[in-house]
């Protein structure tokens, strides 16, 4: 019993005394530590060389005392305990990278690469060895060696494409973009699943200048050299990045038909062609997926998709030209340019009675009659069409949006009230349709008087900053709370209001001039104004608007229209008198005097236009 006790006690007091052991080495390491962030070097070396020879084992002791001792320049020493170590642990690769860059710092470049031969021969079949060698390579920028030695371990490996994409890293480092590339399409030559990968690679520096020529060169020497399919679709979005659209749809259309495949990649070519605005080879991936491929799973999608385009091919030609414009003007297009859109459409709406497309074409059908056609009765057939027979679909609150606006139009405002109404109630409505929706019912209670209601539809508009709505709901709050006290002059300004949203613009200008001129209304003069210049533009008095934006610029005492209407000054010039100098003038003042604008971002895409455009 007492032999046992004896024991007990003797393995208590040992297992306490490593403890008080170990406790006393890490208090050590620390100070170690300490000595080291402090610059007081020596004495860290000294603390890490007890630690070491307590604990010959620790690679933590081993690797802070390298550490030190490169700091202090001691590379010999460095070597030295490199070599020692590698004497105990002759396959630790690791070590031999560390000791190639110590010679690398030596500037004894032949022993680093001595150093690091001696590291892959510890395990010449592992690709391990041969990827651990070459970060310290890279890391001692010593690039052709990492690729020498990449290119080695890539001649065995079973999978080569973790060679390859370290080699086209490197490459791309030093610019090599066609040697990158030439290794991004051998591994695609050899697994082509991996396609996503290198598109995303690619991405990152086709951009950059010379690039995309390089890239486009070493891709068609690759098709000539793999035959891989792959390739191909390669192609097609390198072209596409770079805005060549054209070339792109050959190279996909070329795809389609090695694979054999449904259309799936022609579709998802056509529809980025025509989210970035290329309409003509859009409308061309679309309709070669419908003539080549009929049993196609989008064929539905992209005959709507092919109207579409065709749409906005019109809509590019016969609209851009004005857009810049704060109220465009009401334009009565033909019918005879929007015919073939229109039956496009609607051979879609009779083919599909029962598919949601059946509702977009309707949808379609109808906004261009009345936006760009201005029928608005016939409009707004279509769109209780669409209420009545596909109230459930995506379709039916934006319809009834549209069909409250025509209400307003045509004076009819308690059916516009409930028309806006049905899209607050409906539980599908989309976030945007209901924020349009409460600014419509705000715009309403505003021109009824019912400033107080106004307030709170849009508190709810605020509520979605991301709308087109957001701003101008933001504006009008600051008028009415500026200036609710002053109810007449307000009623009147909302009446000018309504006129303005109902097109009636002669009639809106007469009451926005009677309150412009009276300067003892401050905020509410302001609004008119600005207002005012916003019908002269609309009318091209381009002359007429200019002094009186120029004055808000100057005198404005709530600030709320100087940077807008900076901006819009720079429009005016630019695109209605055409004077490129003042217009640039006018942007570079925006970008100096209202870096946080909303019109920032924009007056520089258009200084960056004009000053590219006019050297």
């Amino acid at each position: 019993m007492k032999a046992t006790l004896y024991i007990f006690f003797l393995m208590v007091f040992c297992v306490e005394l490593t403890a008080q052991i170990d406790y006393n080495i890490e208090n050590k390491f620390r100070l170690a530590q300490s000595y080291e962030q402090t610059g007081q070097f020596d004495k860290a070396e000294s603390s890490y060389r007890e630690l070491m020879n307590q604990q010959k084992w620790n690679y933590q002791f081993f690797d802070a005392l390298n550490r030190i001792l490169i700091k202090q320049k001691k590379y010999n020493e460095s070597i030295q305990l490199l070599e020692d170590q590698i004497k105990q642990t002759p396959k630790d690769i690791n070590l031999y990278g560390m000791l190639g860059s110590t010679y690398y710092m030596l500037d004894n470049i032949p022993s680093a690469y001595d150093s690091w031969e001696r590291g892959i021969k510890t395990d010449p079949a592992s690709f391990v060895v041969y990827r651990v060698i070459v970060n310290y390579a890279i890391e001692n920028r010593l690039f052709d060696k990492a690729i020498e030695i990449l290119m080695r371990g890539k001649m065995f490996a079973e999978d080569p494409m973790i060679f390859s994409l370290d080699l086209a890293n490197i490459y791309t480092a030093n610019m090599r973009f066609e040697d990158a590339v030439k290794e991004y399409c051998s591994m695609l030559s050899k697994r082509p699943d991996q396609i996503g990968i290198v598109k995303s690679r690619i991405a990152t520096f086709i951009d950059r200048a010379t690039a995309s020529d390089l890239t486009i060169k070493a891709i068609n020497n690759c098709i000539d050299e793999y035959s891989q399919p792959a390739l191909y679709d390669l192609l097609s979005y390198c072209y596409a990045r770079i805005g060549d659209y054209e070339n792109g749809f050959e190279a996909i259309m070329k795809y389609e038909e090695l694979i054999k495949s449904n259309g799936n990649a022609l579709f998802t070519f056509a529809q980025d062609a025509y989210r970035n605005r290329q309409y003509l080879p859009a409308s061309k991936g679309y309709k070669y997926l419908i003539d080549n491929f009929p049993k196609s799973q989008f064929i539905p999608n992209a005959k709507i998709a092919y109207a579409r385009t065709l749409e906005a091919s019109v809509d590019q030609s016969v609209i851009d030209t004005i857009n810049w414009k704060p109220i465009n003007p009401v334009l009565r297009y033909e019918r005879s340019q929007y015919n073939d859109v229109i039956n496009a459409y609607d051979r879609i709406a009779r083919e599909y009675p029962g598919n949601a497309i059946y509702a977009e074409a309707l949808y379609r059908i109808a906004e261009i009659t009345f936006k760009r056609l201005g029928d608005l009765k016939s409009a707004d057939s279509l769109y209780s069409i669409i209420n009545e027979k596909a109230g459930q679909s995506a379709y039916s609150s934006p319809s009834y949006l549209s069909r409250s606006i025509i209400a307003i139009k045509s004076d009819s405002i308690e059916k516009a009230k409930s028309f806006l109404e049905s899209v607050v109630q409906n539980k599908r409505s989309e976030r945007g349709d209901l924020s349009e929706a409460y600014y419509h019912l705000a715009r309403i209670n505003f021109w009824e008087g019912n400033f107080s209601t106004s307030l709170v539809n849009f508190k709810e508009v605020t509520k979605n900053l991301g709308t087109d709505f957001s701003n101008d709901a933001i504006e009008l709050s600051s008028l009415i709370s500026a200036t609710k006290k002053d109810s007449l002059n307000l009623l009147s300004y909302a009446k000018s209001d309504l006129l303005l949203f109902q097109n009636k613009l002669k009639e809106a200008a007469i009451e926005f001039k009677t309150l412009a001129d009276n300067p003892n209304l401050f905020v509410i003069n302001e609004f008119a104004n600005y207002k005012l210049s916003n019908i002269f533009i609309s009318e091209d008095k381009f002359y007429e608007a200019i002094p009186i934006l120029d004055s808000l610029v100057e005198k404005s005492k709530s600030s709320i229209f100087a940077d807008k209407s900076t901006f819009l000054l720079a429009n005016i010039y630019h695109y209605g008198i055409k004077n490129t100098k003042k217009a640039i003038g006018y942007y570079q003042k925006v970008l100096e005097k209202y870096p946080n604008s909303l019109y920032f971002d924009r007056a520089r895409r258009s200084l960056n236009l004009l000053t590219t455009n006019n050297g």
